[in-house]
């Protein structure tokens, strides 16, 4: 058994290449590279309508209370996984990955768990220190002091809306989207310092139902003396 205790960059880095996969909630070093269109949109980057359409994706967000579902993960390279994830506002996640991955992420609010069970691995990381908490903090706000809104597309019966940390940019880029007609969201897809695209689609989600809270549980272990 390994228990590791890094920096939390160093932790996602050791798993994204070990295990080739990426949690579409965490996500490390792209400069994100705003397009030309921005430059005929106002200070917040966006017209009136599309302010009214983020307005209305952000107060979906603040309602959601519990999210369940089945997902597909896939990344620009090829990978593909499949799992189940909970979700209930604030701070607690939990994501099981299907078999031969044998992988679990799980955040209480507070830390968030990386555990490998085939390598009988532990990993942690602070919560707030992920952009996960973006999202799961308790409070979405696209135009707060904290995240900068660097996109936004509308067509094809989706709303996509893309986001960075305002204190480092460089952390990476999460887009969401979203099903027009109520703004249900649909699916995330990170880019990390590659390049490489990571997509998480939701099949079956399930909001607003009870789910156990025994499952956002972080097992803590110790080095036996």
């Amino acid at each position: 058994m390994t228990l590791a205790h890094k920096h939390p960059k160093q932790i996602l880095k050791n798993i994204f290449f070990k295990l080739g996969i990426k949690l579409a909630l965490f996500f490390v070093g792209f400069v994100l590279l705003l397009p030309d269109t921005v430059a005929a949109k106002d200070s917040f980057g966006l017209n009136a309508a599309q302010v009214a359409k983020v307005k209305k994706a952000q107060n979906y967000l603040n309602k959601m209370t519990t999210l369940k579902a089945k997902f597909i993960q896939v990344t620009s390279r090829g990978g593909f996984a499949r799992g189940e994830l909970w979700i209930s506002v604030p701070g607690r996640m939990r994501f099981d990955y299907d078999p031969p991955l044998e992988v679990v992420i799980v955040s209480d609010g507070r830390t968030v768990l990386f555990k490998d069970d085939v390598l009988d691995q532990l990993s942690y990381i602070a919560f707030d220190a992920t952009p996960a908490s973006i999202l799961l903090g308790g409070r979405v706000d696209f135009f707060g002091p904290d995240v900068l809104l660097t996109d936004f597309e509308h067509n094809d019966g989706t709303v996509r809306i893309t986001v960075v940390r305002k204190e480092d940019p460089a952390e990476g880029s999460l887009t969401m989207v979203f099903n027009a007609s109520n703004m249900a969201l649909i699916k995330w897809m990170i880019i990390d310092a590659q390049g490489i695209a990571t997509t998480v689609s939701l099949l079956e989600p399930s909001f607003g139902g009870p789910i156990d809270e025994k499952l956002f549980k972080v097992e803590q272990r110790t080095f036996a003396k």
